[in-house]
């Protein structure tokens, strides 16, 4: 069994436009803006939980469930912030209003930055909700987070195939 960690492999991508969010192409992804190196470790939360239904009934002392619904959960980030107002990417490309899609390769891309065919994604559509700078501390990086609604399905684990 092959593991790996997400340190120098993950890559996050901020994309605004996709014309098949069930098929992103290479060329929509390439025209992202890439957070990878604004991303700390542990800053990316995007979840997919489900809901489980009472499905008990009388025949039975054992209380069966049955699967519900599932989403719904916002997607978090955080990132750093850059001293530089003009090298703060990930905070001005992703302000309050925000809708795009954050485009996720898990396992890293097959050339670092650069997505091709066969590259797996997971596209996340986002609405940025909030922007929040992290409170002012001694020793410590300055970040901040986003909180983001997903209106739709996202794609995850999908294949580039073009």
């Amino acid at each position: 069994m092959s593991r790996y960690i997400g340190a120098e492999t993950i890559e996050v991508h901020y994309v605004p436009t996709v014309a098949d969010p069930a098929a992103p192409t290479s060329t929509e992804l390439n025209a992202g803006t890439d957070l990878t190196a604004f991303l700390p470790e542990g800053g990316l939360n995007a979840s997919l939980e489900g809901s489980i239904v009472d499905a008990a009934d009388m025949s039975s002392k054992f209380n069966k469930t049955a699967s519900g619904t599932y989403g719904g959960q916002p997607l978090t980030a955080e990132f750093f912030r850059d001293n530089v107002k003009a090298n703060d990417t990930a905070y001005t490309t992703l302000p309050r209003g925000t809708t795009g899609y954050l485009a996720i390769a898990p396992r890293g891309l097959a050339t670092a930055g650069t997505w091709a065919i066969g590259d797996d994604v997971d596209l996340w559509p986002i609405e940025v909700v909030s922007q929040n700078d992290s409170p002012f501390a001694r020793n410590e990086m300055r970040k901040f987070s986003v909180t983001c609604a997903v209106p739709a399905v996202p794609t995850i684990d999908f294949p580039l195939a073009a």
